[in-house]
């Protein structure tokens, strides 16, 4: 699908407490980019429905609505997103084996996630005023390298955190201390093994597949396409599976990070979706929500 000249723009401004004022990006309508957006829309909701999914995908109904202001956000409130890096199948299938409530088990590695969320209850708890928002995920990195070998050294975990871009290395007796470190605003001052994480974009894309069957296949869809030309991971339940493919998209902007979350994502728009999105323009009908740091 190409790209054509964009038309009507609506101009939208994502705030933050650290987010400049003069940070403007724009909404766009499909209709604006492609002329024949009502067979799009067809062509999308036939997609959806041949994958002949026991429970289906929502079919998209607001393409051909008059109105193409975004609706609005189904995302959740975070300041920071930790990542917990699975590298427990060289043959990146540890996406399919992820438990329905993966960030809840105490099991090797997936348990620092549970640690991190009860530190951040007890830190609410107790009125901590910098306690920070935390989303929690697993990640497995598809096409991008992971410093730090992990090999014979035990049980070894790695937390990429966003939108810092650093990945945090350490073994079991750390727990405690990373569990409380990700939780407030700084994470420099400590003893933990810092890495960088050498990328200025990242797609994540849902691929909990034993939590709703629909995001495990269209995360499939989604990666064999995605994976020639970005970096990208498949991470667990971000919400809105009746919206699958659910993509979140991450990008470095100078000293700013956005992170753009999109819904019905499919072969047939992701490629002109994330073009947009990398201009700074927004295709409403895809839009789930957005947060920006600088």
């Amino acid at each position: 699908m190409m790209c054509a000249k964009l038309m009507t723009k609506v101009s939208f401004r994502f705030f933050s407490h650290r987010l400049k004022d003069k940070q403007i990006h724009k909404f766009i309508s499909i209709k604006d980019i492609d002329p024949n957006f009502q067979e799009l829309e067809s062509k999308c909701n036939c997609y959806f429905e041949n994958l002949n999914l026991s429970d289906p995908i929502a079919p998209i109904t607001n393409i051909t609505d008059d109105c193409s202001i975004p609706r609005g956000s189904t995302i959740p409130l975070y300041s920071r997103h930790v990542l917990l890096i699975d590298e427990t199948d060289s043959g990146k299938q540890a996406h399919m084996k992820w438990k329905s409530k993966a960030e809840d088990t105490d099991l090797y590695p997936y348990g620092i996630l549970k640690k991190i969320k009860e530190k951040n209850l007890e830190l609410m708890k107790e009125g901590y005023r910098k306690c920070l928002p935390v989303l929690t995920n697993v990640v497995e990195l598809l096409n991008v390298p992971v410093d730090g070998e992990t090999k014979n050294q035990g049980k070894v975990y790695k937390l990429l955190l966003l939108p810092e871009w650093k990945i945090l290395k350490f073994d079991e007796s750390s727990i405690e201390e990373v569990s409380e470190l990700v939780n407030r605003p700084k994470i420099d001052d400590s003893s933990v093994e810092m890495l960088p994480f050498d990328e200025s974009e990242l797609l994540l894309v849902c691929g909990h597949n034993q939590r709703d069957a629909r995001c495990g296949v269209m995360s499939k869809e989604l990666a064999t396409k995605m994976k020639v030309n970005h970096p990208i991971g498949l991470v667990s339940h971000i919400g809105g599976h009746k919206y699958a493919g659910n993509v979140i998209m991450y990008k470095q902007v100078e000293d700013f990070t956005h992170s753009y979350w999109f819904r019905h994502m499919n072969p047939l728009v992701v490629d002109c979706v994330l073009e947009e999105a990398k201009k700074g323009y927004l295709v409403s009908e895809f839009y789930r929500g957005s947060r920006a740091w600088g």
